[in-house]
Formats: C-alpha cells, structure tokens, sequence
C-alpha cells in the first residue's frame, strides 16, 4: 500500500523520505504491481500515476488456523488461568499506534462502562508510534482496570480469545488491507471496523462500519452487537463465509495467472 503518501501524518518522519525514495526509484524498474485491495490500488493510480492496467489485486487469507472453536468452556479455563480474563469482553489486535485509532476505541469502551456494561477491553499488540496518546488514555480513564493490554500472544492463544470475544473492534484510520478483522471473522467473531479505506471492502456486508472519528458511532455499534443476540448470530455467519471467500489457493492461482500474462524479455 502507499500509506506513507496517502497519510504522511500517520508515519513516523524516520520512515517517510527512505519509503519515499525508494518507490519512486523503484517505480522505474516495475513492470507491473500487485497490491492486496482495491482501494490500495486506486491509492497506487492516484498518488505514484501509475496505469491501472499495470496493477493487479490479490487478498491476504487468513491463516487456516483461525476458525470457530465449538468447545467454548475449555478455552475460556484456558484464557482466565493464563490471562486472567474471566469475563466478556471486547477485542482489539493490531500495533498501537496513531493510525490504528486505539484511542479512540478506548474512550468509546469508557462510554459502554458509563452505561453499565460489565465487559472488559482486550487490546492486544506491540506499543508502536505515538503510542503515548492510547497509553495515558488507558490511564485516565475511569475504568482502567478493566483494560487489559497484552504485547505478544502466541497464533494459538490468538485463536482462543478470537473465540472468546464478543466483538472485534478496529477503528483504524487508514487500511491497505485489514488482515485482523478478517481473522476475527473466520473465528465467527462479529467486527466493527471503520468506514474508511480498504475495511469495508474486505469485510463487506459481513461486519458493521463506523466512523473511526466518532467515540459515539463506535460505542453504538458495539452496543448493537452486545444487546442483539440475533445479530451477533447472523455477523458470527455471515463473518465465517466471509472469510472462506479469502484462501491461498485462490491468492495463489491469481499470482500464476500474473505472472503467465507478463510479457517475458
């Protein structure tokens, strides 16, 4: 994706001029490019004037092993004795940072606790740029103790708490593609995720979008979720369809037929 030229103000200026640099030195030397989505190809057109025929899609499956679990107790014995998570919860995966939106989502939950609700906010990732911002608002807030940040979680543990929650919420601001919510859908998770971006192109009709500006809007789609079981139902469907949509034998054979169609030199 070209977030450093589509957002600069999400990228650490470390990281923009050497980005920078290379792409367009680069640019030169591709005969063609393949990204994985469209709206990151339209970013590609728009910001390096690339011809839309020199660019090809391909989507990032999930790994396999992100799938429903059908026996919920023992994994939820598992996460309060390693985690101690003994309680519902919302989840969130991803490096906290600027563009990820966690801040956002964190005086969102505040908003659900002020209602009432007795979930817990899981946000599990490496601290990244700015990360200061979601820290001190993980502080400040009135219900701290019921935010848990864990750094590293192995594959296997991520599948469990996938499971285990009854939402995924990503308010992200900027997506080439959005590989965690689809994660979280082929665990049956319902997702929230932000209506900007590559997001609702790769969620589709099976998750609800929000506008990652808006504390409100985020807060009340979570509370839609949480309050309809009927919904969860149909999103924790349509969320595992969704996600067997994406494979890497239907990634694989869109490169072949790339890579056959290329003219040879």
């Amino acid at each position: 994706d070209v977030i450093p030229l589509a957002r600069p103000d999400l990228v650490r200026p470390i990281d923009f001029w050497p980005w920078v640099f290379a792409l367009h030195v680069d640019k030169r030397h591709v005969s063609h490019w393949i990204t994985d989505s469209n709206y990151s190809k339209q970013d590609i057109i728009k910001y390096l004037t690339i011809p839309p025929e020199r660019i090809s899609v391909t989507y990032v499956p999930p790994d396999p092993v992100f799938k429903p679990v059908e026996e919920k107790e023992g994994i939820a014995e598992y996460v309060n004795e390693h985690y101690g998570i003994d309680s519902k919860f919302i989840m969130f995966v991803g490096t906290i940072d600027r563009r990820k939106n966690v801040v956002t989502l964190v005086k969102a939950f505040t908003k659900l606790k002020k209602r009432g609700y007795t979930h817990k906010l899981l946000i599990v990732g490496r601290k990244g740029w700015k990360c200061e911002e979601t820290l001190q608002a993980i502080e400040r807030s009135d219900f701290r103790e019921d935010i848990i940040v864990l750094n590293y979680v192995s594959t296997q543990d991520l599948v469990k708490l996938y499971n285990l929650a009854d939402v995924f919420a990503f308010p992200s601001l900027y997506e080439g593609f959005g590989l965690p919510p689809l994660e979280a859908m082929a665990c049956g998770t319902p997702v929230v995720v932000s209506n900007i971006s590559s997001l609702p192109e790769v969620v589709g009709d099976a998750g609800l979008v929000v506008d990652p500006l808006s504390e409100e809007d985020i807060a009340e789609a979570i509370l839609r979720i949480v309050d309809d079981a009927g919904l969860a139902h149909y999103l924790s469907e349509k969320g595992v369809m969704r996600a067997k949509q994406f494979s890497w034998q239907r990634t694989a054979e869109a490169l072949w037929e790339i890579f056959r169609e290329l003219p040879t030199y």
